[in-house]
């Protein structure tokens, strides 16, 4: 009895969970143990192949929300919001960055991150759309790629310099 003097009781099929539709993050980055800013990542680094077929690893966090109006559906479709996370937020965080960067080649990694920023971004939105999960924000915090592909790009942006400043004195004199 409540201090009203009312009763109140739930039948005990009844399963009322509550939903967080504000803003949420999943993050993936190191080794899966650290914290980002504070906050405790969903799991390590995604390992990613890239269309030259090289290997790099990926940090990623994605910030998202869900709207209000499809908390009914998502709640009679998973067990919980937990459920739902895993089985779609935190699968699609890992897998959709992998099939982006496929298309992309070692340099276009290197020297267009906002364009791959924006691919991941558009396929999460079409991806979620039917499941009312707002993309609000895909943050890139690094791709490493292993230290002599570094190197090959590093010398490769050296020769490329080096070829500009020649034809800039050939001009010149």
């Amino acid at each position: 009895m409540t201090t009203s003097g009312v009763i109140h009781t739930k039948a005990p099929w009844d399963n009322t969970s509550a939903w967080n539709i504000r803003n949420q993050d999943t993050t993936y980055t190191g080794d899966g143990t650290t914290t980002h800013n504070g906050q405790p990542v969903t799991g390590a680094e995604i390992t990613i192949i890239d269309k030259d077929g090289i290997s790099a690893n990926l940090d990623i966090q994605v910030l998202y929300s869900i709207k209000a109006d499809k908390v009914v559906g998502l709640a009679r479709g998973y067990v919980d919001q937990r459920d739902f996370e895993i089985k779609v937020v935190e699968n699609d965080v890992k897998s959709i960055p992998r099939d982006v960067a496929s298309k992309f080649t070692t340099v276009q990694m290197f020297e267009d991150r906002t364009r791959l920023k924006a691919e991941i971004t558009e396929a999460l939105e079409e991806a979620w759309a039917d499941k009312g999960v707002i993309v609000d924000n895909v943050n890139i915090h690094g791709i490493r790629y292993p230290d002599d592909v570094q190197q090959r790009f590093k010398d490769a942006q050296n020769a490329q310099t080096d070829l500009l400043k020649a034809e800039t004195d050939a001009k010149t004199a």
